[in-house]
């Protein structure tokens, strides 16, 4: 049996990355193209699957400053795009312990109704697009609720379960307050 493009671009994303787990499903460093030659190279296709555009699509260009360490959580809906022209940065927990590091030259992808909380010791420069805006309360700061107020709008927009359910295990740290929390949420 011919595996289709889909199939190739699934098999290669889980191998690479594991299952979709609604962290970053796909990161990938860019290939150092051809200085004397017109030369590209496809990054990516068959986002579809793992993203949706919705009203709010948006190109950011980001500066992250050198120890920029105060961000909260935020979630995209709909998905999101980055591409780390400079510098780096990197999925934190609450604590701000790494979880995944994004240097120079990388693009990261995050599928629908993903979580992170990015950081940056060194400072980065990237480019980002969401595919339906970010829920990011109190402008991006750091706040010792920030994370309730994420979990609460993506539970008000019909997150599925397993999206906060996954949110919710690197934001609380004990599994008796995670379960009281998912509970709360989806008590409608």
């Amino acid at each position: 049996r011919v595996m289709g493009l889909k199939e190739k671009f699934d098999r290669t994303l889980e191998m690479t990355t594991g299952t979709d787990d609604f962290t970053n499903s796909g990161v990938k460093r860019l290939q150092v193209l051809s200085q004397g030659l017109l030369d590209f190279r496809t990054i990516a296709f068959g986002f579809d699957e793992w993203a949706q555009a919705g009203p709010r699509v948006t190109l950011t260009q980001l500066n992250m400053p050198v120890n920029c360490v105060n961000l909260g959580p935020h979630c995209h809906p709909k998905g999101e795009l980055s591409v780390v022209l400079e510098g780096a940065y990197f999925d934190a927990r609450m604590d701000g312990s790494v979880m995944q590091e994004y240097p120079q030259g990388t693009v990261g992808f995050y599928n629908q109704w993903s979580t992170h909380r990015p950081l940056s010791h060194t400072g980065a420069k990237i480019i980002y697009f969401t595919f339906d805006g970010l829920i990011i309360p109190n402008k991006g700061e750091m706040s010792p609720t920030v994370h309730l107020q994420v979990l609460e709008k993506m539970a008000e927009l019909r997150a599925p379960k397993d999206a906060v359910a996954y949110a919710l295990s690197w934001m609380v740290r004990t599994e008796d307050e995670r379960e009281r929390l998912l509970t709360k949420l989806f008590s409608y």
